[in-house]
């Protein structure tokens, strides 16, 4: 174990910065803007041979829904706008604590099925000029 000297910083003790609704909102349509840029004319196939892709793809889906759950803790009814919220923090929160049981099949299906959608929602938002 690392031992703290009276100077050292441990990760507790750094406060955590939270966003503001406009900035969970630019995440989310950036990673999606990623996601569908990274998998575009991309073959499964493609997808599963390469580590890179697939790992920037995975991040990307958890950082969309630990944003659109802080979203929601500040704003549900922002986040209700974006459609099945609950299903995107799920999902995140798997990609984080069962990694291991999520296979490649299920998050192409979820990229294809979810992300198009979503961000199309976020757009609408963005258009609309609401409160964010």
């Amino acid at each position: 174990m690392r031992s703290h000297g009276p100077n050292s910083v441990s990760p507790q003790d750094v406060p955590r910065r939270r966003l503001g609704k406009a900035e969970y909102i630019a995440e989310i349509l950036d990673c999606a803007d990623f996601v569908l840029q990274t998998t575009h004319d991309l073959e499964f196939s493609s997808y599963r041979q390469s580590r890179l892709i697939r790992r920037s793809v995975e991040h990307s889906l958890f950082v969309m829904g630990r944003s659109i759950g802080r979203l929601a803790s500040e704003d549900d009814s922002m986040a209700a706008r974006l459609g099945n919220w609950q299903l995107w923090v799920r999902f995140g929160k798997r990609l984080l604590h069962e990694y291991y049981d999520v296979d490649d099949v299920e998050v192409w299906e979820f990229v294809q099925a979810f992300v198009p959608e979503l961000k199309g929602r976020i757009e609408v938002l963005i258009r609309e000029g609401t409160d964010i």
